[in-house]
């Protein structure tokens, strides 16, 4: 007993002597913390271990939805965006890293062009977000090979043809090819710098007319430059065909000799941006050079990608003469606002059945989302959704963490064993189909009622105004099932009335100049002027009964008075009558095709139904196409249609104005006496189209326009 205790009070004094030792602390982590990976693609990750040499196990937080990762840490993505977490663990010590990945986007440069009938045009298209970067070409008229080369019908009109991703075919981007039968007016180069006195012979595409708004240009083309240093403007007019202009820039500096154009633009992350440049010298030729080694990429024709991370970037022309010589203009990328993308956006599945949904917040450093459905608390925050034992339509909503205001949703189908035949079909407004189901005892139904159409015995009636999805109902004693039908919007048709297709486009202001913000005038004054040969103007040449549509701008007049401040008193006798008035005392003698488009300063109240309107009124005789477009910052809200998309840094004010300029001419040149082209419930090929808007190039800028409908693609374009 005493030998033991002994051996205790040894093992105490150890113990108090520090012969004890605790367990080494340790501690790892992963490089690269965050990643970015295409869809497809591989990442590999190095995990550092201190404070033991253990061997790392590798894993995915969310299993295998998330791709998969090998023992040495390369990871391999899904072909599904997400974010993902990749998982480290060496002994007691883990960590984690971030892994997104982006959804895949696919664009086509150029995106629109004029084509000679029977002539042909090299397309390149450009994919992110997956590895295989692919595409598969279409085109609604002529052909399109596998390189994207596109050779154009022998007749006139515009066509689309279509990139589609071979790793998303839900991913695509069209391009509208303007197919004529001669060739559209441009001017070779579009862009120049000149020291003063230095002259230039400037080439049209066809035989033109020339001016100029510095400088002189005689009959040939060639331009002499002023002394005085600035910007300056050499205009062409297709002779015979006054509609057709186009317009080149000339930069006059004494010292530095390089121009480039357009001038500090915003863009998207990943979105593209064409430069044109010019050098004064023997060779007016430049290189292009992004300056930041992470700002993005430019080819050599002046093609800019901005890159992913957002930031002010420099794009750089270099003369090839004199390589000392050179200019930049800075672009400003940002990153998108925050997006849900959810997959899949539909699906029809048997009831108790389990499946995943997959979500990510595009644009949101914090790309979680919370998940909800109307359906019996079914939904789990992974994403795992547990179908209800009854049939039906149910909605998942998956909402972004950082931004709730942004939300996608997903609609699940219940089906019981019983099938309507078809499942899904997709239709044309007005059309006819019978249904089927295998239960003789269905009774058929609309879930949406009178407005998705009407049924009787199975016999499907699409409604004839309008588009949308509906959903046909067989209930019967085996159950309920639902048929999915989508209706394309209903197209214009022809009622026989006028139609305008060359017009004089005439901005007219009326009251207070401080009622608009500085940018609205020169930005209508500039599109009004823009869409003169434009591919976007020509979007209503299907309408225009095999003419080609054309417009010149005929100059700008205000009229002091006050115009009215209430909607009733906005009719087209009061604004018809301002309009004439303000030509005529401007020596204007009106013609046919003259359009007055007329901006009041006043904000309407009460709120109308509308933010703007196009009408007729007889001016000494003649037909005076007008539209009026009252201050869109009034209460009902119109300025929203100028939310800026990065196109430009115009107001909100003059992009919503500018918008609804184009929409009402486009209306005026194809339905103008509203007797021509309209759906079945009176829309236009503007109306169809309200409030989707895209970054419209035209020779005079980039702007904020609305798309227009299309009956040769059943859809807004471009």
């Amino acid at each position: 007993m005493r030998f033991v205790r002994m051996c205790a009070c040894g093992a105490l004094i150890a113990a108090a002597c520090g012969g004890r030792r605790d367990a080494p602390l340790v501690s790892m982590t992963i490089s690269p913390a965050t990643a970015t990976v295409d869809q497809g693609g591989t990442q590999a990750f190095v995990a550092q271990v201190v404070g033991a040499d253990l061997p790392v196990a590798w894993s995915l937080a969310e299993g295998p939805t998330a791709g998969s990762i090998a023992g040495d840490g390369t990871y391999s993505a899904p072909p599904a965006p997400g974010s993902y977490h990749v998982v480290g663990r060496a002994g007691p010590a883990t960590a984690t890293a971030v892994v997104t990945i982006p959804p895949i986007t696919v664009s086509i440069s150029p995106a629109s062009a004029d084509v000679l009938a029977g002539g042909s045009v090299q397309l390149q298209s450009n994919v992110s977000g997956a590895v295989d970067r692919t595409v598969r070409w279409s085109a609604s008229a002529g052909s399109v090979d596998a390189t994207g080369l596109y050779t154009a019908p022998l007749g006139p009109g515009i066509a689309y043809v279509v990139a589609t991703s071979r790793a998303d075919r839900s991913r695509s981007f069209s391009a509208a090819i303007n197919v004529v039968t001669q060739r559209t007016l441009s001017i070779d180069p579009p862009i120049a710098a000149l020291e003063p006195g230095a002259s230039l012979r400037f080439n049209p595409t066809v035989a033109a007319s020339w001016s100029a708004d510095g400088g002189t240009i005689d009959a040939d083309g060639l331009y002499v430059a002023p002394q005085t240093p600035g910007w300056y403007h050499v205009t062409a007019v297709a002779l015979g065909d006054g509609s057709q202009r186009a317009t080149a820039q000339v930069y006059v500096e004494p010292r530095v000799t390089v121009a480039i154009a357009p001038a500090s633009p915003r863009l998207e992350t990943g979105a593209q941006q064409q430069f044109v440049a010019a050098a004064a010298g023997s060779d007016p030729g430049v290189t292009w050079t992004v300056q930041e080694p992470v700002g993005g990429t430019i080819d050599p024709t002046g093609l800019y990608t901005a890159p992913r991370a957002a930031g002010a970037y420099h794009v750089v022309a270099t003369s090839v003469a004199d390589p000392s010589r050179s200019a930049s203009t800075e672009i400003t990328v940002a990153v998108p606002p925050v997006s849900v993308i959810l997959s899949p956006a539909a699906i029809t599945v048997k009831p108790g059945a389990s499946l995943t949904f997959k979500g990510v917040a595009a644009g949101a450093q914090d790309t979680r989302l919370h998940w909800s459905s109307n359906c019996c608390k079914a939904i789990a925050q992974d994403g795992t959704f547990t179908a209800p034992l009854w049939p039906g339509a149910y909605h998942l909503i998956a909402r972004s963490v950082a931004d709730p205001s942004q939300f996608a949703s997903a609609t699940i189908t219940v089906q019981s064993d019983a099938p309507i035949d078809p499942s899904a079909v997709t239709l044309a407004a007005g059309d006819r189909i019978a249904f089927t189901s295998s239960d003789p005892s269905a009774i058929w139904s609309l879930q949406e009622g009178a407005r998705g159409g009407t049924i009787s015995n199975g016999v499907y009636q699409a409604p004839s105004d309008h588009g949308g999805s509906f959903h046909v109902v067989a209930s019967g004693r085996f159950g309920t099932t639902i048929a999915q039908v989508d209706v394309l919007p209903a197209d214009l048709v022809d009622h026989g009335g006028t139609v305008v297709p060359t017009t004089r486009t005439f901005a007219i202001f009326w009251g207070d100049p401080n009622g608009w913000p500085a940018d609205v005038r020169p930005a209508q004054e500039a599109i009004l002027r823009g869409l003169a040969g434009s591919a976007y103007l020509r979007l209503g040449d299907e309408y225009l009964r095999g003419a080609t549509g054309g417009t010149s701008f005929g100059g700008t007049f205000t009229i002091p008075s006050n115009p009215p401040g209430s909607p009733d008193k906005a009719d087209n006798q009061t604004v018809g009558a301002v309009a004439c008035e303000a030509l005529k005392a401007g020596g204007v003698t009106v013609a046919p095709g003259d359009v007055a488009i007329v901006y009041g300063s006043a904000q309407l109240s009460p709120a109308p139904s509308w933010c703007a309107w196009h009408s007729y009124f007889t001016c000494g005789g003649t037909t005076l196409l007008i539209a009026f477009i009252p201050n869109v910052a009034g209460p009902y809200g119109c300025v929203k249609l100028g939310a800026n998309a990065g196109c430009n840094l115009l107001s909100e004010d003059a992009n919503a104005t500018g918008s609804l300029a184009a929409h009402e001419l486009l209306e005026a040149m194809t339905d103008p006496l509203l007797s021509a082209w309209t759906d079945a419930a009176g829309g236009e090929i503007g109306d169809k189209c309200e409030e989707q808007t895209r970054c419209i190039a035209l020779s005079t800028g980039s702007f904020q326009l609305q798309t227009e409908y299309s009956n040769a693609i059943h859809a807004c374009v471009p």
